[in-house]
């Protein structure tokens, strides 16, 4: 008799695990959930892994009521389960009743359903993980009323166009991920978030307009889309790693309110220039790497990170702001920030740190043509430049104060020197070692300090000096007045006084 009453059980497990609902209506099966209400659930019980359909003939157009009725009482339609059409590939078209509150995970998952429609007046709140991954509809309007839409809801769909409403309150990760047609998406004011992976790998998508509202953009958002411009709003705090990676943007704004860019944010795309502004605090490795496209770039926050410009190798013109406090500096070549810029050649210098070529940024020393180093510099440090073999030009401000040895030795394709020292400082011999000073580079200083430098050692085996360089500010004539070297508007016995005094060695 146990036996018999065991086997009975077995049977009924057996039964519940492929008959999982309360009744069936006409080709549906339903769920009871409370003395009113029932959710439309699966004919066959199945799972995420599962390669077969949770109704075995369910096809064509798939209405689902928004009242069914057993046992003679009506029961209102407010729930689609989890699996509920599970890879039911004959299916058609879906219209789905104001009723439905909720739509569980995978619950259209591989359906090959071309339209689908929601009832007005829909008080739909949550879509579920992957409920509509691999559908086939072209677009789709998410009712107002939704809150919550899953993780990769609408994944690997057929999707041209698609909105988010303004109800929105969660949206799951990779929403729209891999949607290889998505071209037309419509985001809600008052979103603060792209969630993680969202757009990753929707090629078809070539723009797209983000709400003022916005604070982030996480990781691998917009990533292997074919956007090929963006307005990222002034709001915007966070752009996450990867997240324009891969795409085919060929210009960007980074507004003032970034504060953090993570690594490889932008590599791979198509930009012609970049702007970090001073506001970014914090920046990943390999941020703007691998842009073959990328002629210049301004960099004004503090941090230069590694790899943070490798292989841009059409990279000719970097400006280094007065922002800068430090460059990561790697033993290994490969991890430089600069690291394969083969065609780098001019430098603009504001940044103190960056002045140290030698210690800081050695791999630019093969290509490094021109070097202009901004007033906001004082010091240039020993070595700074020592063996730069292909600088040609250099211009130093007159707010310079020390120069340090052998900081521009060995560089042997040296044409141009530009000082806009008033009055040269002291130097050692060492700092123009093998430098051509004998006519082959010209040295430029101000108008009126010509003498003066004439008269200064080291500076003085320049062989050709120009007064062309403009004032310093540190004493020649900015009157306009040639001869006025006292700078007061005349040219007099003082001037005569002065231009002495330089000849005799008194005023340097």
């Amino acid at each position: 008799m146990k036996k018999i009453l065991s086997l009975a059980a077995m049977l009924l497990v057996a039964w519940s695990a492929i008959h999982a609902y309360s009744f069936k209506s006409g080709e549906l099966c339903y769920n009871i959930t409370s003395n009113n209400t029932v959710a439309v659930t699966f004919e066959r019980n199945t799972d995420a892994n599962s390669s077969q359909a949770s109704y075995l003939n369910l096809g064509g157009e798939l209405i689902i009521p928004e009242t069914v009725y057993y046992g003679g009482k009506a029961y209102s339609v407010t729930a689609i389960t989890d699996f509920a059409f599970y890879r039911c590939r004959l299916i058609t078209s879906i219209s789905i009743p104001k009723t439905i509150q909720t739509i569980g995970i995978f619950a259209f998952f591989n359906t090959s359903s071309t339209s689908i429609t929601f009832a007005s007046g829909s008080v739909l709140t949550e879509i579920g993980q992957q409920a509509f991954d691999l559908a086939s509809f072209t677009s789709v309007s998410i009712p107002n009323s939704v809150t919550t839409i899953g993780n990769s809801a609408f994944s690997r769909s057929a999707l041209v166009t698609a909105n988010i409403p303004t109800s929105i309150q969660n949206l799951g990760t990779g929403v729209f991920m891999s949607n290889s047609s998505l071209s037309n998406v419509t985001l809600p004011n008052g979103l603060q978030e792209i969630p993680q992976n969202m757009f990753n790998g929707c090629r078809s998508l070539t723009s797209i307009n983000l709400p003022a509202s916005l604070k982030t953009i996480n990781r691998s958002a917009f990533r292997s889309t074919g956007l090929t411009s963006i307005t990222i709003p002034n709001g915007v705090t966070t752009i996450d790693q990867s997240a324009f990676s891969e795409t085919q943007l060929t210009s960007l704004t980074i507004p003032a309110s970034v504060t953090t860019i993570g690594e490889s944010a932008f590599s791979s795309t198509k930009l012609t220039s970049v702007t970090i502004p001073s506001t970014v605090t914090s920046i990943g490795k390999s941020t703007f790497s691998n842009i073959v496209t990328l002629k210049t770039a301004n960099i004004q926050n503090p941090i230069i990170n590694a790899h943070e410009f490798s292989y841009c190798t059409a990279l000719k013109e970097v400006t280094i702001g007065s922002g800068v406090e430090s460059i990561i500096n790697y033993v290994y070549s490969y991890e430089r920030p600069f690291e394969k810029c083969t065609s780098l050649e001019t430098l603009n210098i504001s940044s103190s740190v960056a002045v140290d070529i030698n210690q800081y940024l050695i791999e630019l020393k093969p290509t490094l043509k021109t070097v202009k180093i901004e007033n906001t510099v004082t010091t240039i440090p020993e070595s700074a430049f020592l063996d730069c073999v292909a600088l040609e030009k250099v211009t130093i401000p007159a707010t310079i104060t020390s120069i340090g040895n052998s900081a521009f030795k060995g560089c042997t394709a040296m044409r141009e020197f530009y000082s806009l020292m008033d009055r040269p400082i002291t130097i050692d011999a060492s700092v123009f070692q093998d430098v051509p000073v004998d006519g082959y580079c010209d040295l430029h200083v101000p108008t009126g300090s010509k003498v003066r430098y004439q008269n200064k050692a080291v500076w003085k085996d320049f062989v050709m000096i120009f007064e062309d360089a403009g004032s310093g500010g540190g004493g020649g004539s900015t009157s306009g007045i040639r001869g006025d070297v006292t700078d007061d508007g005349t040219v007099d016995i003082a001037d005569v006084n002065a231009v002495i005094n330089i000849m005799l060695g008194k005023d340097n």
